[in-house]
């Protein structure tokens, strides 16, 4: 998917993708083979970077390219998959002086929004690197909204764990642990492109460096989050899996304690099912009588392993 931003004198407005119009941002998702062959040809970047920006495991990066600059940067997602539902993935960004050319191998159902939304707000003029900032501002910003919702996630989970004899919730707790590795990662990679970007010349002024400033406190307060979420759901895993052993445990206590107690009624109704003389064999009311027997006894047997605190 192709999407263009043009700049309307106080602010970016989206248009629709044309090679004759004078984009200040152009936005690349998912992109397919035409869409390489557009980066390319008219925008002349190398099928190197963009296989780089496609690897899921690309680490952030800053490099200096012929008339501008090319970044690596990993942003969070979240995404209905099947064991991962929040995770991070690279998006690349081509920084030149009269545009921006973003390409990102997802799709980014919020970005859009991004350049109508407050982050925008008092824009009097077209500045690449300033624009750069505030889009990895925002996303630091997403990295903290998605972990306030993993920790949300994580209280659900944990309410409905104490009483089960399951893995399920534990297994939901797994795979947020992996999204918090997943942030983890991504943000301590992202803190060492920052340290070189405030070292470069897209920090030249006091507005562009208060907001690497920011950008750099979002970051390191989404470090500090994921590691201390991260050690506390490790905690809770480790509590979480006794727990599940001893409910397990529980029910198999249960279950041995009725067997014992059925196995009265049993062995008395095996008795007299045997094909040999028996006492009251003859008379009417044996049945009823050995069942009130078998009731009592298997009573009593219940009663006394309560009382040695078995069941």
């Amino acid at each position: 998917m192709r999407q263009a931003f043009v700049f309307n004198g106080h602010g970016l407005e989206p248009r629709e993708f044309d090679s004759q119009v004078s984009a200040a941002w152009i936005h690349f998702e998912n992109p397919d083979r035409t869409d390489f062959d557009t980066l390319q040809n008219q925008f002349g970047v190398e099928l190197e970077s963009l296989h780089d920006i496609l690897d899921i495991d690309e680490r952030p990066r800053f490099e200096k390219i012929e008339n501008g600059i090319f970044l690596i940067f990993r942003i969070p997602l979240f995404a209905k998959q099947e064991f991962l539902e929040y995770f991070t993935c690279p998006m690349g960004i081509f920084i030149h002086p009269d545009k921006v050319i973003s390409v990102c191998g997802y799709n980014l159902p919020y970005f859009a929004s991004f350049f109508t939304s407050k982050h925008l707000c008092n824009v009097d003029s077209f500045q690449p690197n300033i624009l750069c900032l505030q889009v990895i501002h925002y996303f630091e910003v997403m990295y903290i909204k998605y972990l306030k919702e993993i920790n949300r996630h994580v209280s659900v989970a944990e309410s409905g764990i104490e009483n089960s004899v399951k893995n399920t919730q534990l297994l939901k707790l797994l795979h947020y642990e992996k999204s918090l590795v997943h942030f983890l990662t991504s943000l301590k990679g992202n803190e060492i492109l920052l340290e070189k970007i405030a070292h470069t010349k897209m920090v030249p002024d006091e507005d562009s460096q208060e907001i690497l400033n920011d950008i750099m406190i979002e970051n390191r307060q989404a470090i500090v989050t994921s590691n201390v979420n991260s050690d506390i759901l490790n905690g809770m895993m480790d509590v979480f899996g006794s727990i599940i052993n001893n409910n397990v445990n529980a029910v198999m206590k249960r279950m041995t304690v009725i067997t014992l107690a059925l196995m009265i009624p049993t062995l008395i109704a095996s008795i007299y099912g045997m094909n040999v003389p028996l006492p009251f064999q003859t008379d009417k009311n044996t049945f009823w009588v050995l069942g009130v027997i078998s009731a009592v006894l298997a009573g009593i047997a219940i009663t006394l392993m309560r009382r040695a605190k078995i069941m």
